[in-house]
């Protein structure tokens, strides 16, 4: 990865107990990066767990660790929005603090933005859930995808890291009611999905 700032935006919603494990796992990660300078952004939405308290905590060890909190429960979608807004970088990754989604996965997105790619985001190839929950997550993708306006990739997570080109083109229309997926098929540009377990 060539020298550039990459920012990592993390919503969290009454995460206390998944901060500090997420936190040493993803720095580990990105600490093996050569070349590359980064900021770990928690975007709090609402917590009233001691979530926000965590953070501030991990903020004052590492000046890395940015902090924005919102006023209320906004939802998850927005606080991804409000994170891509708020800062300035080179690329913008996306990952949820519950580790659901690998943060060693980081290591895969800069070769695929590297090779011409404006997004690269984790397509998990294997999960496990109820058939009925499998069931309306393939109705819901269907349904947004046959109604969208755009190319809507069907099982692309918001787990992804894009170029600031994209990110610009995301924010500039100031949704209120801003839906991830659909935003970056609307926006265009070159999608490369990385699969994952």
């Amino acid at each position: 990865m060539s020298d550039r700032d990459l920012a990592i935006i993390v919503p969290v919603h009454n995460e206390l107990g998944n901060i500090v494990p997420f936190y040493d796992r993803t720095c580990a990660v990105l600490d093996s990066l050569s070349a590359i300078s980064w900021q770990m952004v928690f975007v709090n939405d609402g917590s009233d767990d001691g979530s926000l308290e965590r953070i501030c905590e991990l903020r004052a060890k590492d000046k890395r660790v940015k902090v924005i909190s919102l006023s209320r429960d906004f939802g998850y979608h927005a606080v991804l929005l409000a994170g891509l807004s708020l800062i300035t970088a080179d690329r913008y990754a996306m990952i949820d603090v519950d580790c659901e989604d690998p943060p060693e996965l980081l290591r895969e997105f800069p070769s695929a933005l590297e090779g011409g790619a404006d997004v690269a985001y984790g397509i998990r190839s294997n999960r496990v859930e109820p058939m009925v929950v499998t069931f309306f997550r393939r109705l819901f993708y269907y349904l947004n995808k046959g109604i969208a306006d755009s190319d809507i990739v069907l099982w692309m997570a918001e787990f992804a890291m894009i170029t600031r080109q994209v990110r610009d083109a995301i924010i500039a229309p100031q949704t209120t009611y801003v839906f991830l997926r659909a935003e970056i098929g609307y926006v265009g540009f070159v999608r490369v999905g990385v699969p994952y377990v």
